[in-house]
């Protein structure tokens, strides 16, 4: 063990040696401040949420700690990160205009010497520059076995990462979800199947997802491929929900479906309705983020159970129902109750998809092809 190890690692920690190594690699850059930013890599199952927390940990006060979603950010609190925001919450400040509404700026400056960036593979470009800008080294960590990120104009932060966290570590080869994701990623396949932390159950034959609500599995986050399955499944829940009309009521949850600094929302960020008001020809609604903050918006109500509309009014926010997601939308969360209806095509490769779609699962896992 190298001397600045001695001084950054506690001797009681269990790091394996890939993790020492990594851990190692960040304290020199961080003594050296150069370049401005580093990338970490990691697979599920090999401690990446536990170097970010340690090293948030270690840092204190002198880290700015954030993730991509509010439920990534959640994760991180409940590793003992009490302090984890989201990185638009970490970047963006609310301010009232004339009118009296609520728009997000960027601030002036965050008052940190570092950032730690989880989930960092939705970054995009946009927000990569913007912390950049504010002359703080940060240190972006993510999955680099999962999907690319939709919508990034080829940018990608987690391609290739300079630093890469790849054995998986035995506790995490004793839970069934992440084995068969990691068997995914490695191009190996299963057979349809329910998956549980403490077990798994083989099941034979097909299943179509219209048979899945009789067994109870559309109660949790539904993921597929395509828009078009995903338009059809949130009205299926919809329907055993008993909820009547192509408009969203008080306590749905919503898919983001455009990005808005002005209210600081994003694509693909779900949210969960408060109240619903009309305005002329636009709705008004009350959310509740991920994050804990509230706020009112005008709504396209025709966006509603189609795909994203060409709609060129940025003051205008496009939503959808937001019971089922595709895998890409679904990229930086995790749910405790997952259902998979594998849809694969030519324009993704089909082990990450798969193992993207496995990995949001955090107890419970049902997939189906």
């Amino acid at each position: 063990m190298t001397a600045a190890l001695k001084a950054y690692h506690p001797l009681d920690m269990d790091w394996s040696a890939e993790q020492l190594a990594v851990l190692d690699r960040i304290a020199g850059w961080r003594r050296k401040r150069f370049p401005p930013f580093l990338t970490l890599g990691g697979f599920a199952g090999t401690g990446k949420s536990t170097v970010v927390a340690y090293l948030a940990e270690t840092w204190g006060a002198d880290a700015a700690v954030c993730a991509f979603t509010g439920k990534a950010a959640s994760v991180l609190r409940q590793k003992g990160v009490s302090r984890a925001s989201t990185l638009h919450s970490l970047m963006y400040v609310p301010v009232e205009d004339a009118y009296g509404k609520l728009r997000f700026c960027k601030r002036p400056f965050i008052d940190a010497q570092v950032i730690i960036v989880d989930e960092a593979s939705m970054v995009s470009r946009k927000l990569h520059n913007d912390l950049l800008s504010f002359i703080v080294p940060i240190l972006y960590a993510g999955d680099h076995g999962q999907l690319e990120p939709f919508e990034t104009d080829g940018f990608h932060l987690m391609a290739n990462p300079e630093l890469r966290l790849e054995k998986i570590h035995r506790q995490a080869e004793d839970n069934p979800i992440l084995r068969l994701a990691t068997a995914f990623r490695e191009g190996r396949h299963g057979t349809v199947f329910e998956a549980v932390r403490n077990g798994w159950k083989d099941r034979t034959g097909r299943l179509r997802f219209e048979r899945l609500s009789n067994r109870g599995c559309l109660d949790g986050q539904v993921i597929c491929g395509f828009n078009k399955r995903r338009h059809a499944i949130n009205k299926l829940i919809r329907e055993r929900r008993r909820i009547r009309g192509n408009l969203p009521v008080v306590n749905e949850t919503l898919l983001c479906l455009q990005n808005n600094q002005d209210w600081g929302i994003y694509n693909g960020q779900q949210v969960t309705v408060l109240h619903v008001g009309t305005m002329s020809r636009f709705l008004e609604l009350t959310v509740l983020t991920e994050d804990g903050r509230t706020i009112t918006l005008p709504c396209l109500p025709e966006q509603f159970g189609r795909n994203k509309l060409d709609h060129k009014d940025r003051k205008i926010a496009l939503f959808d129902f937001g019971y089922c997601l595709t895998a890409h939308k679904a990229q930086g969360s995790e749910w405790d109750d997952v259902t998979v209806i594998e849809e694969i095509c030519d324009k993704w490769d089909a082990r990450r998809w798969r193992y993207t779609a496995a990995t949001r699962a955090r107890n419970k896992l049902v997939y189906c092809w």
